[in-house]
């Protein structure tokens, strides 16, 4: 068995499907600049661990908001007794608070993940590990050293959204995919679809994260979104498809 690169989201409310889109545009991203198709996307809110080991991981993703890191941490830490292998996490949380990464990973990624998480896997096939020293040249990522957390200089982001593929939604059960979990649209019990059409915020509201994706609205072309719209309904036929800003 070929072993993977194992990317975890772990559902924020038990019972209530979601589909980790991010994690989706990463997949996606290897897969187009890199030629990698050993993704595995684990979505679920229980049974992680098992599901995890059963895929000989090579590497380990996490994905977290703030009010998830305690069980995150104890997930990460149960893997850690029983694997030797890298363990990152991204998100929101350690976007918003790369100081407080926990010891337990090796290094977290900082706001937009695609471009960040392609240099650190390229560093890890070409040496096996990830080396501080290297690290230390890879932008936008927080990483343990000597005790300390060292924080890069920040990553850029991506002017032209219209490069990133097509999230790998082809990875996941089409039951997750096809979700009749948002509030938009749960008291229809009808099956949406999601996609992203802008990342940034302008604003910057108090009880908000600091924006994973910066303060400056990067749009998708009129062309990228009806191509998205036309692929996502010949494909998948959802009832619905609803637009979302990736702030």
């Amino acid at each position: 068995m070929n072993r993977k690169i194992v990317l975890i989201h772990k559902w924020f409310t038990p019972g209530v499907a979601e589909f980790p889109l991010g994690l989706a545009y990463l997949a996606s991203y290897l897969e187009s600049y890199l030629g990698i198709k050993n993704v595995k996307i684990i979505s679920k809110d229980y049974g992680l661990e098992e599901e995890v080991l059963n895929c000989d991981p090579e590497l380990i993703g996490f994905y977290a908001y703030t009010a998830q890191i305690e069980d995150i941490v104890r997930i990460a830490k149960k893997l850690k007794r029983s694997l030797d292998v890298p363990f990152l996490i991204g998100g929101p949380h350690i976007s918003s608070l790369p100081k407080e990464l926990p010891e337990v990973f090796t290094l977290g990624v900082i706001g937009e993940g695609e471009e960040t998480f392609k240099e650190i896997v390229e560093l890890y096939y070409q040496t096996g590990r990830l080396p501080p020293e290297k690290l230390a040249k890879i932008k936008g990522i927080v990483f343990h050293q000597g005790g300390r957390k060292i924080i890069t200089s920040p990553r850029e982001m991506i002017k032209n959204i219209d490069q990133i593929p097509f999230p790998a939604r082809h990875l996941f059960d089409r039951q997750l995919l096809l979700k009749p979990g948002d509030a938009l649209f749960r008291y229809e019990k009808k099956t949406c679809l999601d996609i992203f059409t802008v990342r940034g915020c302008p604003y910057q509201c108090a009880f908000c994260q600091q924006p994973t994706f910066g303060h400056t609205l990067r749009l998708h072309s009129a062309q990228y979104v009806v191509n998205e719209i036309e692929h996502v309904y010949q494909k998948y036929r959802p009832e619905n498809i609803l637009s979302l800003i990736h702030i």
